[in-house]
């Protein structure tokens, strides 16, 4: 459940959990932090998942170059493996 107070977004959780015969307890808490450390957390892990795949890409590509090659050129070799250095 999201909320404002003073301008400001609040995450609430909230759950209704019964006890007794026909009594329920309604618990909420403030986890506005903790979603922000999530999100804050998950956009990390995406930005360097990010980060690390395109030169691993670029790697892959070379190698693949290469390895289907049947004859590699030893100044092609050698300037390939400069650049993926």
């Amino acid at each position: 459940m999201r909320l404002w107070r003073n301008d400001q977004e609040l995450t609430l959780s909230v759950q209704l959990v019964p006890y007794g015969d026909s009594e329920k307890l309604l618990l909420s808490r403030d986890i506005t932090h903790w979603e922000r450390m999530e999100t804050t957390r998950r956009d990390f892990v995406a930005n360097v998942s990010h980060e690390l795949r395109t030169p691993l890409t670029v790697l892959g590509g070379f190698l693949e170059t290469l390895s289907d090659m049947q004859k590699p050129d030893p100044d092609m070799l050698r300037r390939s493996l400069q650049l993926m250095r």
